[in-house]
């Protein structure tokens, strides 16, 4: 009988062990080839091929409900999920398919259903992966020309017309550990291959955008699982690796909008940007967090430093900077739970001058200066990525200041600032881009570059005259001056304040009563006769300015983005509201369906009870007339009883008559011999 499925055992020497364990499928019409893969597939006779390398362990339903999936669906490619086992035993759940990424979550799809990302969808895996044969062939993968199971399943997954997951099929696999070069295909060679197989694809941009995500993943994926500390000869010749390739001409003109993942392209970036001795440089800086309080607030910062705790990306100190005429008896003045994390060595209290907001950064910037300083305020709550992201700008642009919260500094057609009220507020207009023009609000999260201030500039008799309330504008000020730009570290997030933390405050200070625009005119008189008129304006244009025009272009592109991701999620909410309408009509339905049940249950239970109140009574009636049977049979003994004492009697006086009988017939007798 000619097999169905051909499993290819991809792994050299014998694959006896591998028989034996397909023994219980229940899927019997199948055969092993012992083969490369392309050999493999020439020598194949079944419908279907699976690539094996005898690790595997499958369910004995396996082939089953591949087979079936395939059959039912008239997919090219059937995928399913894998538990990995390490060496110790330890098991981690690897889903077939990454599910998010695929439009819609549909369980079959195409490359249409995640342009971009098609390469990477498919778990690369060997064993967790059925193909129609004929699909192989008419895609040239019988001669792929390359036999990473990376580089065959992306070039399966884009050249497939129908994918098929079977999210409840899981097998497991024992994981063989491999050196960082082992799991990384020839990138190179990879796009070349990929790409000349892409080529007679329709809407092959979205296919060559796909290749570029692919080979980036590749890289990018393995550097942080592995190599991430780049603390071994092995492990910086592998980063060095991806940094050639990544400058070379095959990402020449790559652009976040092609790439489609903003927090990839970052990562690409830097590892573009640095060879690893500048990038283990810059990892080095220790991450000092800031923050300033008093009174009024010093009771909420323990609640307030719990989201600083929590971020993915931990901070090596914290520093809160307390006024010591605000906390005349010192730490005795602080709340208890302050205390205690003092003592948990979690945070380290700073005693100086009353310098109001300009607390969290001044003396921080002058004392960690050869580590990156995170300014934060004591009355929001933070992201859990918040450091993460801040930290990721910093390695990608390490001479910028980066910020969580900026806003668009609007430069009129005559060259004047406008005033603060006319700014772009909270703009994603310039995101992951250095941008002069942009103005960091630092208590959203502020990350300072080690290094990158003058000492001229801490002035503290200057800064207290002229910015004493506005510390966001006086290091604005210092940036343009120092010619740093400003990154917009993440989009921007509605600020999460603290209960009852906003009756008093610098934003009611400084933006209600316009005080911004008053001490932006006082920097403007003291710059004015070295500088000029203008001169805050004249200086951020010289570095990369735009009027007002070019300006509101970029939040018009900005606001197009967030219309398409908007729709896009409209979209997907859209998909998501109908399949729970229909999930709630079905469910209705299944009510309606099982009230009539229980209607017609209840209607069967009465006239069962009714049935079983007749029956008690009949039961009763039974009990009763039982009863009377009792008596009456109770009765008719004692009359038998009495008729038989009379049948005594009667006998008893029958034997007498009978007795007298005899006597008397004796004396006739007697009589009639004396009569004779």
């Amino acid at each position: 009988m000619k097999p169905v499925i051909s499993l290819i055992f991809t792994a050299g020497g014998s694959a006896d062990t591998f028989h034996e364990k397909l023994a219980g499928q229940t899927f019997k019409e199948y055969e092993i080839i012992e083969a490369d893969r392309f050999a493999g597939i020439e020598r194949a006779h079944g419908e279907y091929i699976l690539f094996v390398d005898g690790s595997e362990v499958y369910p004995e339903n396996m082939l089953e409900k591949l087979h079936d999936a395939a059959e039912q669906s008239g997919s090219d490619m059937v995928i399913s999920n894998c538990e990995l086992i390490d060496s110790d035993g330890g098991k981690t759940f690897g889903r077939g398919v990454h599910f998010e990424w695929v439009h819609g979550g549909k369980k079959v799809f195409s490359w249409r259903d995640c342009r971009g990302r098609i390469m990477n969808v498919a778990r690369p895996l060997v064993g967790n992966k059925l193909y129609r044969k004929q699909f192989i062939m008419d895609a040239g993968l019988h001669c792929a020309g390359c036999d990473s199971e990376i580089l065959y399943s992306a070039l399966g997954a884009a050249a497939a017309a129908k994918i098929v997951y079977v999210n409840d099929l899981t097998f497991s696999r024992n994981v063989v550990p491999e050196s960082e070069d082992e799991k990384l295909p020839d990138v190179p060679k990879t796009v070349d291959c990929v790409t000349e197989h892409v080529k007679g694809m329709a809407d092959r941009t979205d296919l060559w955008n796909a290749v570029m995500y692919f080979a980036i993943r590749q890289y990018v994926d393995n550097y942080e699982k592995y190599c991430r500390e780049l603390d071994s000869a092995e492990r910086i010749e592998f980063y060095e690796k991806a940094h050639s390739v990544f400058n070379s001409e095959i990402f020449d003109g790559l652009t976040e909008k092609g790439l489609n993942d903003d927090k990839l392209f970052r990562k690409y970036s830097i590892m573009k940007k640095h060879d690893s001795s500048e990038l283990k440089k810059l990892k080095t800086r220790r991450i000092i967090v800031s923050l300033t309080s008093y009174p009024a607030r010093i009771a909420g910062i323990a609640q307030m430093l719990e989201s600083i705790y929590s971020q993915t990306r931990k901070a090596d100190k914290i520093v809160l900077w307390l006024a010591e005429e605000q906390f005349p008896n010192k730490d005795d003045d602080l709340p208890d739970d302050l205390r205690k994390l003092q003592s948990e060595d979690k945070l380290e209290v700073r005693w100086c001058d009353d310098l109001k907001p300009h607390k969290k950064y001044f003396y921080a910037l002058q004392e960690f200066t050869d580590d990156v300083v995170v300014t934060i305020d004591d009355d929001l709550q933070y992201s859990p990525y918040m450091l993460e992201n801040l930290y990721m700008s910093y390695l990608q642009y390490p001479d910028a200041v980066s910020a969580v919260r900026t806003h668009w500094m609007v430069i009129s057609e005559k060259g004047e600032l406008l005033p603060y009220r006319y700014w772009m507020k909270e703009t994603d207009a310039c995101l992951y881009r250095p941008k002069m023009q942009l103005f960091a609000t630092g208590g959203a999260g502020t990350l300072y570059p080690p290094g990158i201030y003058d000492d001229k500039w801490f002035d503290k008799a200057k800064m207290v005259d002229m910015c004493l309330w506005a510390d966001d504008i006086w290091l604005k000020l210092i940036e343009i001056m120092s010619e740093v730009p400003v990154v917009a570290a993440m989009p921007c997030e509605d600020l999460r304040y603290l209960p009852g933390s906003q009756e008093v405050g610098l934003y009611h200070k400084n933006v209600n009563a316009d005080q911004n625009d008053v001490q932006l005119q006082k920097i403007e008189k003291w710059l004015k006769p070295e500088y000029g008129d203008n001169a805050l304006a004249k200086k951020i244009l010289e570095y990369d300015g735009e009027p007002v025009e070019d300006a509101l272009i970029r939040v018009c592109e900005c606001h197009e983005k967030e219309r398409r991701e908007l729709r896009d999620e409209i979209g997907r909410n859209s998909r998501q509201l109908k399949k729970r309408i229909e999930e709630n009509e079905r469910a209705h339905r299944e009510k309606s369906e099982i009230n009539a049940k229980l209607q017609r249950t209840y209607k069967e239970k009465s006239e069962i009870n009714a049935k079983l109140q007749q029956t008690y009574k009949e039961k009763a009636d039974r009990g009763i007339r039982i009863k009377e049977l009792e008596k009456e049979k109770s009765d008719l003994q004692a009359k038998l009883g009495e008729l038989q004492a009379e049948k005594a009697d009667i006998q008893k006086k029958l034997e007498q008559l009978q007795a007298e009988n005899v006597v008397l017939q004796k004396q006739r007798s007697i009589w009639y011999k004396i009569k004779k």
